[in-house]
């Protein structure tokens, strides 16, 4: 009762929200549909030769041993699967997945999942940087479908990189406008822990650093423009009282890099 109570109360934000994630899935659906529902496979030989046997032999240590696998010797001489964050082995949807689901499907699955969620942390940041509905909408269905990220989202560990980058820049700007200037942000600051500990683990470690590096960047922008221009300015000193998003950034990366 509580529940038809609600969606009664909020029928119209419910169902604004419900055509936004349409709009986005749809183009998905309608290129992949082969991937996900008649069993077809990508044809690049990378992922035909490298990625679908890994995957396979990852998925059948998990369903019949119950651990994750740390050596495969399905490709080349043999890999350290712990020390490779090149296939994303260790990304939580990875052990899901590829523990209960057949290991083609599930990392069809997995790429097209990967390329919503990105299509939709792109809408979310948009809206947050002030573009109109539309205009978000545009901007999450143009990031996923342009050429470098199409190129690469099959690549599962890239596939799971790409969500991460508009969602740690809208984690940033949700802590740089939290309301309360002197409070910690402590929601936003445990999802970029977390966030940024599953790119460490499961992505390219070099993209993450990028990213990270990119981020900080981000930071220190958004920090300097708290600054006046008036002869405030010179009296802020010491400057760590001010960089208020920049220090809960750091904190954010320290812990997710102890893990």
């Amino acid at each position: 009762m509580l529940i038809i109570n609600f969606f009664l109360n909020n029928k119209k934000e419910i169902l604004n929200r419900l055509l936004i994630v349409g709009f986005l899935l749809l183009p998905l659906f309608f290129i992949f549909y082969p991937l996900l529902f008649q069993r077809k496979i990508f044809s690049s030989s990378f992922i035909f030769d490298g990625m679908y046997p890994l995957f396979y032999h990852y998925s059948n240590i998990l369903k019949c041993c119950n651990y994750i696998p740390t050596w495969s010797s399905s490709y080349l001489n043999g890999i350290p699967v712990i020390l490779t964050q090149g296939f994303g082995f260790l990304h939580p949807f990875s052990i899901i997945f590829f523990k209960f689901f057949d290991y083609i499907l599930a990392y069809n699955w997995l790429v097209v999942i990967s390329g919503f969620l990105t299509s939709f942390f792109t809408y979310l940041l948009a809206r947050e940087l002030n573009l109109s509905k539309p205009a978000s909408l545009i901007a999450g269905v143009i990031f996923l479908f342009n050429g470098l990220v199409i190129q690469w989202l099959p690549l599962l560990a890239f596939a799971y990189f790409l969500p991460i980058y508009p969602l740690v820049f809208l984690l940033i700007l949700k802590i740089y406008r939290n309301k309360n200037k002197s409070q910690i942000s402590y929601w936003y600051i445990s999802l970029l822990i977390l966030i940024i500990t599953i790119g460490w683990v499961s992505a390219f470690t070099e993209v993450i650093f990028y990213l990270v590096l990119a981020v900080i960047a981000f930071s220190l922008f958004v920090d300097f423009k708290n600054f006046k221009k008036n002869g405030e300015a010179k009296e802020s000193f010491p400057l760590l009282k001010k960089f208020k998003t920049t220090k809960q950034l750091f904190v954010a990366l320290v812990i997710s890099s102890m893990f």
